[in-house]
This record gives C-alpha cells, sequence and structure tokens, in this order.
C-alpha cells in the first residue's frame, strides 16, 4: 500500500510525532493558531520536559535524555512520547514542529514589509493566495514570539504559524490490465471527450515528464514550491540502498491515473487528452508546510485561459488515529475558497481530495482537508465493487472510484522510469505497476475522478464548479457497489447516498453525456446559518441510543436548495469517541458521524459536514441528536450552529425542473421518497444511477515541538 512514513518524523502507533531540539529554549511559549470553523486552539512550546506514554503508564522526563537511540527503542517498544509543558496534566494528541517562518495576511506589500521590520522579521516572499507573505525569523523561538506579536497587532489581518507537517501523499505493454477503466466507463467516454485543453494539477511529489506517457506534461506551467526549481522528482535510485522506496514516486503515479497519453503501448490515463502539471509541494524528505499547500491549491488560478489550473487534485491528507482530528486551517479554507470563487475566470476550480487510507480505525469526518463544503472527497472500491478496507468513509465522501486493495489486485500506472519509483525494475517493466504490485490507496482513486471532470470540462468548459459536484452526484454509479444498500439512504430529493460511496462509482460516460447538455444551476447564494443554545445543557444519556436531541427550526424566505450543510455541535464529554453525531434533515434524510471506541481525548468544538442532503429543501425542523455508546463517561450538549450551502430558491423554481437536469423529479435526481416519515430507509429500485451504461526539512534549523491542547491532531500525508 502507498502510504511511506516521513523518514524525519517517525509516525508513532497513537499518531504522535517526535521532534529533537538541537538546543535548549528559556521557558514554555504558547501561541494561538486560527482555525476553519471561526475558533482557535493554543499550541504549547517547550523544551524542558516530555511525557512518556505506554502501557504501563504516564511518566515525565527531562529532554536531556533524550538520545536518538533512546527514541527509537521507545518506537520499537510502542511507546508514545509527546512534548509538553511540566505544569499541564492534559490530555495532547500530536506534535508539530514550528519552523523559521510565519504567514501574514497584509493589506499590500509594503504593509507587510513593515510589519516584518518592527517585529524583527524578513518578508520571505509574496504567496499565490493574495494578500499573503512568508514572514522569516532568525529561529523557531523567535518565530513563535514575533507570531504571537503579529497576532495582537492591528496592522496584520491576520498571522498564523507555518507549521511543518508530517505528510504523507496517500503497467508494456501494460505489465496488468487496467481493470479500473471499463469499470468506470472512461474508454465509452473517449469517442465524445478525451479531455483536450484542460490542465490537471498534481499537487503531489512531482511528475516525471520524461516518461512516454507523460510527454503531455506542460514543464512550463507547473512549480516547484518545496525548495528548488525543477517541478519534478529528483530522487535517484541508489544501488548501494537498493531496498530503500523513492520518496518522490507518488506524484507521477496519480498522473498517470489521470492523464497518461495514449501512444500506442503502456497504461493510458482516464483523460488522455487532457495537460499534466506537476505542482511539487513535498521535498525530498516528503516534508511539507502550510505555506507550500495553500501554493499548490492556489496555483495558477487567476492566470491566461491556456495556463490556468482547471482541475486541482490533490492525493495527500489528513494523518488521522482512532484519538486525534485535524481542523482545517483558515489560511486553507482561504486558498480553497479563493480556488472556487476566482479559479477558471470565475467558473471555479474544482478540487478533488483523497478520501484518506486508515478507513480501518476512523473516518475522514475529523479531516478538515477532506470534510469541507469545497471539495470532491474520493473514496476507493476494491475490485470486488465493495469499500476498500483502508478507504476511509465519511459523510463528506463525495463519490469512489476502483482501485483494489491489500488482498486483491492493485491499481496500474505509471511508474518513475528506469529503478526509480515503486517498481524497482530494469526499463520497460518498471516503468509502469502491474496489478500484482499491489499499489493502493485513495491517491489513486482521486486523480481518476479528476480524470472524468476533465473530460466533462473539454465537453461543456462553460460548466462552474458546483455543476461538476452536481453532475457527479447525479451520474453516481451505486449499481457498481455491491453494498450500496448497507448504511445507505435516499435522500428528500431522491439522491442515493452512502458515507462510504458517497453518490456511488463514478461514472464518466454519464457524467460526459450529462455535461454536454447541461443547465447550469442557479448562482450560488451566501450561505444560511442557524444556531440554536439552550437555556439548559441536555445531558446525554450514557450508553444508550436515545441520545440527547438540539433542535433548528429553519424559516428562509423563499426556502433554500442544499449541495452541504455543515454542522458543530456544542458538547463537552470526558471521551469523544463515545460520542455519534445524527443529523436529520427537514426532508427527513438521517446522515450520521460515529464514534470511535478508542478515542479518550475530550470532546470540543468541531465542525462536520455532509452533502447527504445534497438537493434537499431546507425549511422545516432539523434535529441533532448525540449519542453516547459508552459506558463510564457523560456528557452534555448545549446547542449547536448549522451553515448550509447551495442557492436561493425552492426546487423546480427554474428550467428543466429541479435543479435543471430531471424533469417530473422533485429534484436532480429521482423522484422523491413519497413519505418523509421514514427517514434513512434505503430504496434504490430507480437511479441517480442504479446500474444502467455504466517540513521544514533539514532547514530548520533548531526544531519546536508544538503540542495541541485539547486533542487535536494537524498531521498531512499523500494518501
Amino acid at each position: 500500500m502507498n502510504r511511506h512514513r516521513l523518514p524525519l518524523l517517525p509516525l508513532l502507533s497513537a499518531g504522535v510525532f517526535i521532534g529533537l531540539l538541537a538546543g535548549p529554549l528559556s521557558a514554555a511559549e504558547t501561541i494561538s493558531v486560527p482555525l476553519a470553523d471561526g475558533s482557535t486552539r493554543t499550541l504549547i512550546v517547550d523544551e524542558t520536559q516530555v511525557v512518556v506514554r505506554s502501557a504501563a503508564g504516564t511518566a515525565r522526563v527531562g529532554i536531556a535524555g533524550l538520545t536518538p537511540a533512546a527514541i527509537r527503542t521507545a518506537q520499537a517498544a510502542g511507546t508514545v512520547l509527546l512534548q509538553t509543558r511540566a505544569s499541564d496534566a492534559l490530555t495532547v494528541d500530536a506534535g508539530y514542529l514550528m519552523g523559521t517562518t510565519v504567514l501574514v495576511h497584509a493589506a499590500s506589500a509594503a504593509s507587510a514589509a513593515q510589519l516584518a521590520t518592527r517585529h524583527g522579521l524578513v518578508v520571505d516572499a509574496p504567496m499565490n493566495l493574495p494578500g499573503y507573505y512568508v514572514l522569516s525569523a532568525p529561529d523557531p523561538l523567535a518565530a513563535v514570539r514575533a507570531l504571537r506579536a503579529l497576532q495582537a497587532d492591528a496592522q496584520a489581518l491576520s498571522a498564523e504559524p507555518n507549521l511543518a507537517l508530517p505528510v504523507k501523499p496517500n503497467g508494456a505493454d501494460s505489465r496488468g490490465f487496467q481493470w479500473h477503466l471499463p469499470l468506470i466507463n472512461a474508454t465509452s467516454a473517449w469517442t465524445t471527450s478525451t479531455g483536450i485543453g484542460i490542465n490537471i494539477a498534481i499537487v503531489d511529489t512531482g511528475i516525471e515528464a520524461s516518461h512516454p506517457r507523460l510527454s503531455n506534461t506542460q514543464t512550463g506551467l507547473g512549480a516547484n514550491y518545496a525548495g528548488g526549481t525543477d517541478p519534478g522528482p529528483t530522487w535517484q535510485f541508489d544501488p548501494l540502498f537498493p531496498l530503500r522506496p523513492d520518496p518522490e514516486a507518488h506524484g507521477t503515479f496519480v498522473a498517470g491515473l489521470a492523464g497518461a497519453v495514449d501512444n500506442g503501448s503502456g497504461v493510458v490515463g482516464v483523460a488522455p487528452g487532457s495537460h499534466l502539471v506537476s505542482v511539487k509541494v513535498f521535498d525530498i524528505n516528503e516534508n511539507t508546510n502550510v505555506d507550500r499547500l495553500v501554493n499548490g491549491l492556489s496555483h495558477n488560478v487567476t492566470v491566461a485561459e491556456a495556463s490556468r489550473t482547471h482541475i486541482s487534485n490533490n492525493s495527500w491528507g489528513s494523518v488521522l488515529t482512532v484519538s486525534t482530528v485535524d481542523p482545517l486551517p483558515t489560511i486553507g479554507l482561504t486558498a480553497l475558497r479563493n480556488g472556487v470563487n476566482n479559479g477558471r475566470g470565475g467558473l471555479g476550480i474544482p478540487y478533488v481530495f483523497a478520501s484518506g487510507n486508515d478507513g480501518s480505525i476512523t473516518t475522514c469526518d475529523y479531516s478538515g482537508w477532506a470534510t469541507n463544503p469545497y471539495v470532491i472527497s474520493v473514496g476507493a472500491v476494491s475490485q470486488a465493487g465493495i469499500k476498500a478496507t483502508y478507504s476511509e468513509a465519511g459523510a463528506n465522501v463525495f463519490i469512489c472510484a476502483p482501485v483494489g486493495d491489500p488482498t486483491g489486485i492493485g491499481a496500474v500506472s505509471t511508474d518513475r522510469v528506469g529503478k526509480n519509483g515503486f517498481i524497482v525494475e530494469v526499463s520497460p517493466g518498471g516503468d509502469y505497476s502491474a496489478q500484482a504490485d499491489r499499489e493502493y490507496g485513495t491517491s489513486f482513486a482521486a486523480p481518476q475522478v479528476a480524470g472524468v471532470v476533465a473530460l466533462m470540462l473539454a465537453a461543456n468548459p462553460a460548466l462552474g464548479w458546483r455543476d461538476v459536484r452536481t453532475i457527479l452526484a447525479v451520474t453516481g454509479n451505486s449499481g457498481q457497489i455491491a453494498d450500496f444498500g448497507t448504511g445507505g439512504v435516499t435522500n428528500g430529493a431522491g439522491y442515493r447516498f452512502n458515507n462510504s460511496y458517497g453518490f456511488g462509482m463514478v461514472d464518466a460516460l454519464q457524467a460526459v453525456q450529462r455535461a454536454q447538455a447541461w443547465i447550469k444551476i442557479p448562482d450560488e447564494s451566501t450561505p444560511e446559518s442557524t444556531t440554536t443554545t439552550l437555556t439548559s445543557a441536555l445531558e446525554i444519556p450514557d450508553a444508550s441510543a436515545t441520545g440527547a436531541t438540539v433542535e433548528f427550526q429553519v424559516n428562509i424566505p423563499g426556502d433554500f436548495t442544499v449541495e452541504s450543510v455543515e454542522f458543530t455541535p456544542a458538547v463537552t464529554h470526558s471521551r469523544r469517541g463515545d460520542l455519534s453525531y445524527s443529523l436529520r434533515s427537514a426532508m427527513g434524510t438521517t446522515i450520521t458521524v460515529p464514534g470511535r471506541s478508542g478515542d479518550i481525548a475530550s470532546a470540543g468544538s468541531f465542525t462536520f459536514c455532509t452533502v447527504g442532503m445534497y438537493d434537499e429543501r431546507v425549511n422545516g425542523l432539523w434535529q441533532l441528536t448525540v449519542t453516547d455508546g459508552a459506558t463510564g463517561q457523560t456528557g452534555t450538549v448545549s446547542g449547536g450552529t448549522l451553515v448550509f450551502h447551495g442557492f436561493a430558491g425552492a426546487l423546480g423554481s427554474f428550467p428543466g425542473g429541479g435543479s435543471g437536469l430531471v424533469p417530473g423529479g422533485t429534484g436532480i435526481g429521482v423522484s422523491a421518497p413519497s413519505n418523509n416519515s421514514t427517514p434513512g430507509v434505503a430504496k434504490f429500485s430507480g437511479d441517480n444511477n442504479s446500474g444502467g451504461s455504466c517540513g521544514a526539512g533539514s532547514s530548520l534549523g533548531l526544531l519546536l515541538v508544538l503540542s495541541w491542547l485539547g486533542g487535536i491532531a494537524f498531521a498531512i500525508r499523500r494518501r
């Protein structure tokens, strides 16, 4: 499975990263980090103590005793080491590395320069995100102190730490039959569209443009945000260390699935007529930072048509364990909003994200990168047509694609040339993967969907990013999924939805055909929100299926049609993993975020997102039920907030019926259930297509370990 661990930042069994301090600090420091949901989290920094947590209990030891050998021994024993402040007895989930830079939003370049001078910093460079700048300090401790001062400086519009993120980016002669292409109807779609003229940005480890099947890589449009000038991979096979994995093979493999050219031999991508753009955000040590990711998401957003990013593929995401959550940083949300609002001349960039590879222990509901209204989150299915064991389910999973799993066959794509790459063989055999190589992960589901989107945009360049999402929802092929009915629902607008699969398997032929004759959906409206604050908090019944319910009476003039719903429960509980959350819409659809039995952190504010109510009307009674599924610990719910994303007006209020797709239905999909008194009943006899045709690296110098207070993780990896 393609999930390389970071060599400099080893991931431990409980999802905790260790940073080695190169020298002592004078005192513990705290900094505040703004998050996309409007809340903040406090990070603590200290050089004197660590917490050693193991089966034998918890103890504190001095940092001086932590030699590299001691850390390796602790890792081998499964011990978890956490940097924390000696006076704190708080539960800490994860550690982060603070480099020498901070990210500042300023009114102008001159204003950024003034802020830098005032706080002892230097302007490193402007970011791709308009108005944002990277400011550099002489060392990480100075960066922490300057950041705190900047957050109190009225001239700075915002200031955030540029954390070093432990990240995992989740064949000739084709050496293996590309079994996934027929399952998503890709070859059938090529008679109509091959993606000509569409640029797919592969935000990853770089694309090896010299590969004969990746000759459509537009090197002049690429960028290296990880340091250096070459947007492609630079790591080379070393015969002295023949078993060392290639840290930069991932992007080449992903690119091949999306858009490898059809030149008569080897593999072919879903959109062979498209252009590939290498956007490198991981360095040769597989490290990345917030600024690199934001620059990657903001790459070529507002340039001329021929050079702009039309689709952004992101086969990376949060490192989640059973006991960590990862809110989206504010600057990350800003980058996504900038792309969907200003990209493609205002039509918006479709952002395709891998849902995640930790599906055996968690869901992507707890990752802010995969769980927000602006991304198409993609899950993976096996060759048997069921959820791959590693694929993270979630209320915001939008669509799925076939990849394979550890017990069966794997994805077939381009590998780096020669002995570089995943497959260490002499060319040409080593230039492609085979089914038996068992390369798998949601990393390789996302680019298939990105390729389908390229086919759609080439067939109809006028599609907006929300049109793309809606077409994928309408044409999702639930009939290709063997167990779609298990846990699936038919929502109030007739869409079939399942947390594991979203709206079903992506169907290239159906999506392209819809795109050709598409009637654009109405413009997006300002999100509508509603908050309920209870006079007295409700006790959540312990170990009971009953739960405690908060009600929201929604009455928006003229009504409102949903595309996604964010919901933030206001809860207290000493074991976050005991809680599950069920949101019931006014039209009777219930979508649930399940609990996680191993999550022992305290519950706090976290914003979830779901697309399961797609195309439903908003007005009426909504209910949010919090259930405690384990004994021993209790908690309360005091209210919550719902935020509705979509467009103003009731269904069927514009040409075409519903959102302009299927006349005669209540919404975009098939006719709605006749009785909304039975929410969550799986009705799969109709169609929304139930069958049919189918780090910072070594440049940090001094490393500071930062730990979230309150059990929040912020780690990224390739999928």
